[in-house]
């Protein structure tokens, strides 16, 4: 093949890097809801999704009640030209379970779904991994600063085969496990080698139990809250 060509091919099939890939999302919070519930954001995440996400849930600082959440939703719309994101409020008050510590800096994610996306596809080939549905959620690390992508991977039948932690900012892989089981124990002892496979399980599960980020019912909220969040003009 000529080199040229397959040059071309290589770059037509790597996804380009959007610039700022979230300002749609960020935009649609902030001239909804303000800049103070866009700049106190702890967690984004989505369902699964066989493709990028086109709803997602949002819980950030509740301006007036520190100690608690809001969480709202956010479509992708048909109207308007480009189509864009709607916001909506959905629920406050004590939402997740564990709450994580940090705000997400937006100019530092780099990295958007689709971007990923892709990443989360060549790890899982590279891992003879068939993947059919991806659920993403972003948060802030807490020791390093920086936003990152947890995402779980599962194959047609909806069952996890994988999980990532994807740096936002480059696009790294931080973390990766294609394996979700261990090997059932014997009554011998364990030698040195399965001590140490159970040493690395343990630091697996104990990383994909960090993103389980699981809610708690929350007060509902009228359309009261909307005005409520609404920027002064």
């Amino acid at each position: 093949m000529n080199k040229w060509l397959f040059a071309w091919l290589a770059c037509s099939l790597t996804p380009a890097l959007a610039a700022d890939p979230m300002r749609p999302i960020v935009e649609a919070v902030r001239r909804d809801f303000g800049v103070a519930t866009t700049r106190s954001v702890r967690l984004l995440k989505s369902e699964l999704s066989a493709q990028a996400p086109v709803s997602w849930a949002l819980f950030a600082n509740d301006p007036y009640r520190p100690a608690d959440l809001v969480k709202l939703k956010l479509d992708l719309t048909g109207t308007g030209n480009p189509p864009g994101w709607r916001a909506q409020a959905m629920a406050s008050g004590q939402l997740l379970q564990r709450v994580p510590p940090l705000p997400i800096n937006w100019a530092l994610v780099q990295q958007g779904p689709e971007e990923v996306r892709h990443k989360a596809l060549q790890t899982a080939a590279l891992a003879k991994t068939p993947i059919s549905h991806i659920a993403y959620q972003l948060t802030t690390n807490p020791t390093s600063k920086r936003p990152e992508w947890g995402l779980v991977l599962t194959d047609s039948k909806l069952t996890e085969v994988g999980f990532l932690i994807i740096a936002a900012d480059n696009g790294a892989v931080v973390h990766q496990d294609f394996q979700r089981s261990l090997a059932p124990t014997t009554r011998r002892p364990p030698s040195a080698a399965e001590e140490g496979e159970q040493a690395a399980r343990r630091v697996k599960d104990g990383a994909r139990q960090a993103w389980d980020w699981t809610e708690r019912a929350g007060r509902r909220t009228g359309g009261f809250f909307r005005e409520l969040f609404k920027p002064r003009r």
